[in-house]
């Protein structure tokens, strides 16, 4: 998939910006704070309804407007999103649409700043990186997260409301939790599989993804659900939360044995980011038969020149990628040919 041609208006410190062109590789150089990663956010937020950053949408709103619109072209199709506070609007080729939609016409990859945390931070990013993957290829997915969730907020309400009743959210709490987990189970196998291969290439090292949740899965997963949240009835009433669920899961990488982030180097650590949302690239390309639109925020500095160049060999060939960079001389020795834009305040200007 190959994104053409981009307009965005009144979107964080944009305030209209038209490019009519891109390249496959296509370099955006400017200081820190000029807008580069504002530019990509705009293509993520148009084909993932999801902002890099935690953030809603009425933060995406340029200061003193009280709109934001984005229009993109994408090999043919295209997409436009709109939102202000009396109104929401995404079309797909000129109709009205959903999420579920997007996947199929600008899958996109965010390689970002922060993806460390997903191997360092705390359990919630190893949750949010899970849940951002597998509803990038499986709609039923995202689905069942957003059912679970509510129930679970419903039923942590119960604890305080009136904790006796707390059990009429049992059924639906463990039907949906149940699908999640039984979804992440094989795609975390999957991902196993090709950042193994990745990091590998990388270093010359095994590394391993291990699944955790807070009950043992013995035959079903339904069932084992169902027994955790019977025998731990108990402690839930003490403590007046839901103590069992997909919401407390987690992962963890190891090498030999040890957590990856023991031991391993700044650099080591963000080359293992970088395969681990290279293995996510992997998996919707298996899914979906398409290649991936990769924005790559500035994550390159921190890695040793050796493995930084078989990185960009890895996403070479066939991607569109959208590098960010204070000094683009990294990128522009390994590809001769690509489009090169300047940022500054707010102003994006065309490769001449």
């Amino acid at each position: 998939m190959k994104l053409d041609y981009i307009k965005i208006t009144n979107f964080r410190n944009f305030s209209r910006i038209i490019l009519p062109r891109f390249s496959r590789i296509n370099m955006l150089i400017g200081e820190n704070g000029s807008g580069k990663t504002n530019f990509l956010e705009a293509i993520q937020t148009l084909t993932t309804l999801s902002p890099l950053r935690p953030v809603g949408f009425p933060e995406l709103i340029r200061w003193g407007s009280d709109f934001f619109h984005l229009h993109g072209e994408f090999d043919g199709h295209t997409v436009e999103l709109g939102f202000s506070e009396k109104k929401r609007l995404l079309k797909i080729d000129g109709d009205k649409s959903n999420k579920a939609g997007l996947a199929r016409i600008a899958p996109v990859v965010a390689f970002m700043p922060d993806d460390i945390d997903i191997i360092r931070g705390a359990p919630e990013n190893r949750r949010m990186f899970l849940d951002r993957a597998l509803s990038a290829i499986d709609p039923q997915y995202e689905t069942a997260l957003r059912r679970y969730y509510r129930t679970l907020r419903q039923r942590n309400a119960q604890f305080k409301l009136n904790p006796r009743d707390v059990t009429i959210w049992d059924a639906e709490l463990i039907d949906w939790g149940s699908m999640i987990i039984m979804k992440r189970l094989p795609y975390i196998r999957i991902l196993n599989d090709k950042i193994r291969e990745l990091y590998r290439e990388l270093y010359g090292r095994e590394i391993r993804i291990r699944y955790m949740n807070p009950f043992r899965i013995e035959g079903s997963v339904e069932e084992s659900f169902r027994n955790a949240v019977k025998t731990g009835a108990r402690e839930e009433l003490r403590r007046r939360c839901t103590l069992f669920g997909p919401h407390r899961d987690n992962f963890c990488i190891q090498m030999d044995d040890k957590k990856s982030d023991t031991f391993v180097s700044q650099g080591q650590l963000r080359s293992l980011a970088f395969a681990l949302k290279l293995g996510v690239v992997r998996s919707i390309e298996d899914s979906s038969g398409g290649r991936p639109i990769l924005l790559v925020d500035d994550v390159l500095l921190e890695i040793d020149e050796v493995r930084r160049e078989k990185i960009l060999d890895m996403i070479s060939m066939d991607y569109q990628i959208f590098f960010t960079m204070t000094n683009g001389a990294l990128i522009s020795r390994v590809f001769a040919d690509c489009s090169v834009f300047q940022v500054n305040g707010g102003e994006i200007a065309l490769p001449r």
